[in-house]
Protein backbone atom coordinates (compact mmCIF):
# COMPACT_ATOMS: atom_id res chain seq x y z
CA UNK A 1 0.00 0.00 0.00
CA UNK A 2 2.78 2.38 0.92
CA UNK A 3 4.66 1.77 -2.35
CA UNK A 4 1.47 2.44 -4.32
CA UNK A 5 1.02 5.75 -2.48
CA UNK A 6 4.62 6.72 -3.17
CA UNK A 7 4.26 5.86 -6.87
CA UNK A 8 1.08 7.93 -7.09
CA UNK A 9 2.82 10.90 -5.43
CA UNK A 10 5.73 10.67 -7.87
CA UNK A 11 3.33 10.67 -10.81
CA UNK A 12 1.45 13.66 -9.43
CA UNK A 13 4.72 15.57 -8.93
CA UNK A 14 5.81 14.83 -12.50
CA UNK A 15 2.46 15.80 -13.99
CA UNK A 16 2.20 18.98 -11.94
CA UNK A 17 5.78 19.98 -12.53
CA UNK A 18 5.86 19.56 -16.27
CA UNK A 19 2.40 19.69 -17.73
CA UNK A 20 0.96 22.88 -16.28
CA UNK A 21 3.98 25.18 -16.26
CA UNK A 22 4.20 27.63 -19.14
CA UNK A 23 6.61 26.74 -21.90
CA UNK A 24 9.52 29.07 -22.51
CA UNK A 25 9.33 31.13 -25.65
CA UNK A 26 12.45 31.84 -27.58
CA UNK A 27 14.29 34.76 -26.10
CA UNK A 28 12.29 34.64 -22.85
CA UNK A 29 13.74 33.44 -19.55
CA UNK A 30 10.94 32.23 -17.28
CA UNK A 31 13.07 30.07 -14.94
CA UNK A 32 11.94 31.99 -11.85
CA UNK A 33 8.28 31.61 -12.84
CA UNK A 34 8.67 27.85 -13.44
CA UNK A 35 10.50 27.41 -10.13
CA UNK A 36 7.85 29.35 -8.20
CA UNK A 37 5.12 27.21 -9.78
CA UNK A 38 6.94 24.00 -8.89
CA UNK A 39 7.52 25.16 -5.29
CA UNK A 40 3.82 25.92 -4.94
CA UNK A 41 2.89 22.44 -6.16
CA UNK A 42 5.37 20.78 -3.79
CA UNK A 43 3.88 22.79 -0.93
CA UNK A 44 0.40 21.49 -1.86
CA UNK A 45 1.72 17.92 -1.86
CA UNK A 46 3.39 18.39 1.54
CA UNK A 47 0.09 19.64 2.94
CA UNK A 48 -1.81 16.67 1.50
CA UNK A 49 0.77 14.23 2.93
CA UNK A 50 0.48 15.70 6.44
CA UNK A 51 -2.10 13.07 7.46
CA UNK A 52 -0.37 10.07 5.87
CA UNK A 53 2.45 7.85 7.10
CA UNK A 54 4.62 8.82 4.12
CA UNK A 55 6.63 12.03 4.14
CA UNK A 56 7.67 13.92 1.03
CA UNK A 57 11.28 13.25 1.99
CA UNK A 58 10.60 9.52 1.52
CA UNK A 59 9.26 10.00 -2.01
CA UNK A 60 11.99 9.05 -4.41
CA UNK A 61 14.18 7.49 -1.73
CA UNK A 62 12.09 4.37 -1.13
CA UNK A 63 12.72 1.77 -3.80
CA UNK A 64 10.34 -1.15 -3.55
CA UNK A 65 12.23 -4.42 -3.63
CA UNK A 66 10.87 -7.07 -5.91
CA UNK A 67 11.28 -10.67 -4.79
CA UNK A 68 11.12 -13.81 -6.88
CA UNK A 69 10.37 -17.43 -6.02
CA UNK A 70 12.54 -20.31 -7.17
CA UNK A 71 10.57 -23.56 -7.17
CA UNK A 72 12.82 -26.58 -7.26
CA UNK A 73 12.72 -30.33 -7.31
CA UNK A 74 15.57 -32.57 -6.22
CA UNK A 75 15.56 -36.10 -7.65
CA UNK A 76 17.94 -38.66 -6.17
CA UNK A 77 18.40 -42.02 -7.85
CA UNK A 78 19.91 -44.89 -5.87
CA UNK A 79 19.29 -48.42 -4.68
CA UNK A 80 17.51 -49.62 -1.53
CA UNK A 81 20.81 -49.41 0.40
CA UNK A 82 20.98 -45.62 -0.17
CA UNK A 83 17.30 -44.57 -0.11
CA UNK A 84 14.77 -45.73 2.48
CA UNK A 85 11.03 -46.00 1.75
CA UNK A 86 8.07 -48.21 2.66
CA UNK A 87 5.78 -48.23 -0.37
CA UNK A 88 5.67 -46.45 -3.75
CA UNK A 89 4.43 -42.91 -3.22
CA UNK A 90 5.37 -42.97 0.45
CA UNK A 91 7.88 -40.76 2.20
CA UNK A 92 11.51 -41.60 1.57
CA UNK A 93 14.86 -40.43 2.85
CA UNK A 94 18.51 -40.89 2.07
CA UNK A 95 20.65 -43.33 4.05
CA UNK A 96 24.36 -44.12 3.86
CA UNK A 97 26.05 -41.71 1.45
CA UNK A 98 22.70 -39.90 0.95
CA UNK A 99 21.85 -39.60 4.68
CA UNK A 100 21.98 -35.80 4.47
CA UNK A 101 19.00 -35.79 2.08
CA UNK A 102 15.64 -35.92 3.84
CA UNK A 103 12.63 -33.76 4.64
CA UNK A 104 13.96 -30.59 6.27
CA UNK A 105 17.44 -30.65 4.70
CA UNK A 106 18.76 -27.13 4.06
CA UNK A 107 18.54 -25.33 0.73
CA UNK A 108 20.71 -22.20 0.55
CA UNK A 109 20.94 -19.50 -2.09
CA UNK A 110 23.79 -17.03 -2.42
CA UNK A 111 24.19 -14.16 -4.86
CA UNK A 112 27.03 -13.71 -7.34
CA UNK A 113 29.26 -12.29 -4.58
CA UNK A 114 28.69 -15.25 -2.26
CA UNK A 115 26.33 -13.42 0.11
CA UNK A 116 23.60 -15.61 1.61
CA UNK A 117 20.28 -14.25 0.28
CA UNK A 118 17.80 -17.03 1.10
CA UNK A 119 17.30 -20.34 2.83
CA UNK A 120 14.69 -23.05 2.50
CA UNK A 121 14.09 -26.72 3.27
CA UNK A 122 13.44 -29.90 1.31
CA UNK A 123 9.83 -31.01 1.65
CA UNK A 124 7.66 -34.02 0.82
CA UNK A 125 10.29 -36.61 -0.06
CA UNK A 126 8.42 -39.26 -2.01
CA UNK A 127 9.53 -42.62 -3.46
CA UNK A 128 8.70 -42.65 -7.17
CA UNK A 129 10.13 -45.91 -8.53
CA UNK A 130 10.70 -48.45 -5.78
CA UNK A 131 12.13 -51.33 -7.82
CA UNK A 132 15.81 -52.30 -7.93
CA UNK A 133 16.43 -48.60 -8.49
CA UNK A 134 14.73 -46.08 -6.22
CA UNK A 135 14.03 -42.44 -7.09
CA UNK A 136 13.22 -40.04 -4.26
CA UNK A 137 11.91 -36.59 -5.11
CA UNK A 138 11.74 -33.55 -2.82
CA UNK A 139 10.37 -30.12 -3.54
CA UNK A 140 11.45 -26.72 -2.25
CA UNK A 141 10.61 -23.05 -2.74
CA UNK A 142 12.90 -20.16 -1.84
CA UNK A 143 12.13 -16.46 -2.01
CA UNK A 144 15.02 -14.41 -3.39
CA UNK A 145 15.68 -10.73 -4.13
CA UNK A 146 16.80 -9.64 -7.59
CA UNK A 147 20.39 -10.61 -8.31
CA UNK A 148 22.43 -11.15 -11.47
CA UNK A 149 23.35 -14.68 -10.32
CA UNK A 150 21.98 -17.26 -7.89
CA UNK A 151 24.03 -20.14 -6.50
CA UNK A 152 21.78 -22.90 -5.13
CA UNK A 153 23.00 -25.62 -2.79
CA UNK A 154 21.13 -28.50 -1.15
CA UNK A 155 22.58 -29.78 2.14
CA UNK A 156 26.35 -30.19 1.80
CA UNK A 157 26.18 -31.11 -1.88
CA UNK A 158 27.77 -28.99 -4.58
CA UNK A 159 26.01 -25.92 -5.86
CA UNK A 160 24.62 -24.90 -9.23
CA UNK A 161 24.65 -21.34 -10.53
CA UNK A 162 21.85 -19.75 -12.55
CA UNK A 163 21.69 -16.26 -14.00
CA UNK A 164 18.62 -14.08 -13.54
CA UNK A 165 17.99 -14.35 -17.29
CA UNK A 166 18.18 -18.19 -17.19
CA UNK A 167 15.66 -18.38 -14.35
CA UNK A 168 13.34 -15.97 -16.18
CA UNK A 169 13.55 -18.18 -19.29
CA UNK A 170 12.71 -21.40 -17.41
CA UNK A 171 9.92 -19.82 -15.36
CA UNK A 172 11.86 -19.85 -12.06
CA UNK A 173 11.58 -23.67 -11.88
CA UNK A 174 14.65 -25.85 -11.53
CA UNK A 175 15.15 -29.60 -11.56
CA UNK A 176 18.22 -30.88 -9.68
CA UNK A 177 19.41 -34.45 -9.99
CA UNK A 178 21.82 -36.64 -8.00
CA UNK A 179 22.73 -40.18 -9.01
Amino acid sequence: MRSVLIAMICIVIAVLAFSTLPLRSSGQDNTDERLAGLEARVSILETSLAGSETSLAEVGTVIPEENFYIAGQLSVTGDPSSLRFNEPGWECEGIGSFSDLKNGSAVTVTDGSGNLISTGRLENGTAIQPLQIVVCKWGFVVEVPRSDYYEIQVSNRGSLTYSFAELETIGWKIDLKIG
